[in-house]
């Protein structure tokens, strides 16, 4: 818990799990098979960066392409017992009785 890490992608791979090839978003949508503007997933946007690309996230979206949603629930905001929802881009706390207030 609260570990982190950074992979260190060998040559003509980049991205967080270095799992982006160094190429265009063009070059790299023709390798998969399909278009561009489908390219990054969950309507992220795919941006050319030098010899590489990134995809930019709709709020609520992580991952290299944009596959995974956030859990705002991890770690767990709420306080005090409360039970944590999570939704698309943010989360809510339900708090137990005697208690109120966002967390």
């Amino acid at each position: 818990q609260g570990a982190s890490y950074t992979c260190q992608c060998q040559t003509g791979w980049t991205g967080l799990y270095c799992d982006i090839p160094s190429v265009s978003c063009e070059v790299a949508a023709k390798q998969q098979g399909v278009e561009v503007s489908q390219l990054c997933r969950n309507s992220g946007q795919c941006l050319d960066a030098g010899n590489t690309h990134y995809c930019r996230c709709q709020a609520g979206y992580t991952g290299s392409y944009c596959q995974e949603q956030v859990d705002e629930c991890s770690p767990n905001p709420c306080q005090n017992g409360a039970t944590c929802t999570d939704y698309l881009g943010g989360y809510s706390c339900e708090c137990v009785p005697g208690y109120h207030g966002r967390n």
